[in-house]
């Protein structure tokens, strides 16, 4: 998490949500608080990503996301690439790369 650039979003020094940004090209996190979807948050918090990887001159945005965030990633311009399958245990996690061309 070191190598990773976060951005926080807030009203009134309350944390509504964040967003992270690993080498300018790739998102490893973006959460926003249940009580507080459907605002624009996760909009902004991408956006603001975004625009610190074109500033940056990086041709892609990447990231894994959930079968529940995908249809969000797709609405920005992203594209799946594949599905994984992510064994822990017993237990079998799916998610999907998507990536976005800045170019």
């Amino acid at each position: 998490m070191e190598s990773q650039e976060f951005f926080i979003a807030e009203i009134n020094s309350k944390a509504l949500g964040f967003v992270s940004l690993e080498n300018k090209e790739y998102i490893d996190f973006i959460y926003v608080h249940p009580n507080h979807l459907r605002k624009g948050i996760a909009q902004a918090l991408l956006n603001q990503v975004e625009e610190l990887a074109v500033k940056a001159q990086s041709t892609k945005l990447k990231s894994h996301v959930s079968k529940a965030a995908i249809k969000f990633f797709e609405k920005n311009g992203f594209i799946k690439i594949q599905e994984n399958r992510n064994e822990r245990g017993n237990e079998v996690l799916i998610n999907s790369t998507v990536e976005k061309s800045l170019s």
